[in-house]
């Protein structure tokens, strides 16, 4: 196993370069998010949150979505949650609906004590109008220790977007997003996540990618 966390180790290292590449680029972001995970019964659980997003340098609030749905732990290493997406986002100084279906599996790799290897992935299709629909890998290492007697973790992922649907002018691979940070316990109840998130788009027809630097910030409570 200690192979296999250096292996991930090296593959996160590209992405840390492509971080300092571009840490003076374009432009400066918030993201934060809210919400509940409440056990029904057995395997069984309910998740629900809501997130908001600014750009132009965190000044201009332009994305909302909100997304719940239940989900099931089929084996201690494997669990399935599918969501419905709402998506008011602006376009054109306008504000339109999108919604979607959300498929999140999540197979456990390897645990310990001291080190988590997720491999995160998600399925993304929008429903009604046609639109893009995503495969979007994201394994996750986490390294976990105490913080004034509190359970904490450090987390490096990154999320490769790959469109399924019909490409147009895109290319198959035309999202990243590299993330680091730290999540926090707060009591038996509420846990805070910290991170910093390079999100790098590549735009249709000039071949560029431009990117936003986002500190995001995310407060769950379990039940």
């Amino acid at each position: 196993m200690k192979t296999c966390l250096k292996l991930m180790i090296f593959m996160f290292i590209p992405l840390c370069g492509n971080w300092f590449l571009h840490a003076g680029d374009h432009d400066f972001g918030h993201w934060g998010e809210y919400g509940v995970n409440a056990k029904i019964k057995d395997a069984w659980y309910f998740k629900s949150d809501i997130l908001f997003r600014f750009r132009d340098n965190a000044g201009d609030f332009h994305y909302f979505r909100w997304e719940s749905g239940p989900g099931v732990k089929l084996h201690k290493n494997f669990s399935l949650s599918v969501m419905y997406r709402i998506n008011p986002q602006e376009k054109n100084e306008e504000w339109k609906n999108q919604h979607y279906l959300i498929v999140d599996p999540v197979l456990k790799l390897y645990s310990s004590a001291a080190w988590t290897l997720d491999f995160r992935s998600r399925f993304q299709v929008k429903l009604g109008d046609l639109g893009r629909g995503f495969w979007r890998p994201r394994p996750q290492l986490s390294r976990h220790f105490k913080l004034a007697n509190n359970k904490t973790s450090w987390f490096v992922n990154n999320e490769f977007f790959f469109q399924i649907t019909e490409l147009g002018d895109r290319d198959r691979f035309n999202q990243n997003r590299f993330a680091s940070g730290f999540k926090f316990r707060l009591g038996r109840t509420f846990s805070l996540s910290t991170y910093y998130l390079l999100r790098s788009d590549k735009i249709p027809v000039v071949d560029e990618w431009a990117h936003i630097h986002v500190f995001g910030t995310a407060l769950h409570a379990a039940f």
